[in-house]
């Protein structure tokens, strides 16, 4: 999720729904890409957001969306070419876009959130905390 001060949000239209934006998406995960983000060029950076609702975004997390437009496919094919590590391999495809006739089909079934190996299993134990206490 990024900042609400970009100028992405211009258009505040969700690049995936339509529905009102709110938050910036990463078209390519950051987890995805090389750390320190430092080491990815600028223009790749700004070229790889989106404006997006909360709920798209959150759906989104770090698979790839079925959006199939020019801009996607860029920052993928870009980010494939010359960011990602030699045998990258996705986590799967998420249905985002509500007009079906653009959505690809979906590669194969999501993973559970569980299935990435970076995850702090308590963090989601947190929210849930969080979210039944407030």
């Amino acid at each position: 999720m990024g900042s609400s001060r970009g100028t992405v949000l211009r258009s505040l239209a969700c690049h995936y729904c339509g529905e009102r934006a709110s938050t910036e998406d990463h078209i390519v995960p950051r987890a995805d890409l090389p750390k320190p983000m430092a080491k990815v060029p600028y223009w790749f950076r700004s070229l790889d957001v989106v404006p997006s609702c909360l709920d798209c975004n959150g759906r989104k997390s770090w698979f790839r969306s079925d959006c199939a437009c020019e801009h996607c496919t860029w920052a993928w094919n870009t980010a494939k070419n010359v960011f990602l590590p030699e045998g990258y391999v996705e986590r799967g495809w998420i249905a985002l876009q509500r007009n079906t006739t653009l959505a690809l089909p979906l590669a194969e079934p999501v993973p559970s959130r569980d299935a990435y190996p970076g995850q702090d299993p308590s963090r989601d134990n947190r929210r849930e905390q969080q979210a039944l206490s407030s």
